[in-house]
């Protein structure tokens, strides 16, 4: 699993990076979120809403292409 790391120097598992990175795996990469086709973006809102409780937001997906592109 992905992790990201806190400002307080913990980490977070992070399993809508961890999507992004099996899709990347099998060749499929995102640069903008608005290149994300509607089930992907759908997938990673599901994942949002069970670890977070709440819809991601165009800048958490923005964050998560910088962190996976990085």
């Amino acid at each position: 699993m992905r992790w990201w790391e806190t400002v307080d120097g913990g980490v977070l598992g992070d399993p809508a990076l961890e999507y992004l990175d099996e899709l990347e795996a099998i060749g499929i990469r995102f640069v903008q979120p608005g290149d994300m086709p509607d089930h992907v973006r759908a997938n990673i809102a599901q994942r949002y809403r069970e670890d977070l409780g709440r819809e991601p937001t165009e800048e958490d997906l923005k964050a998560l292409l910088r962190f996976q592109n990085a």
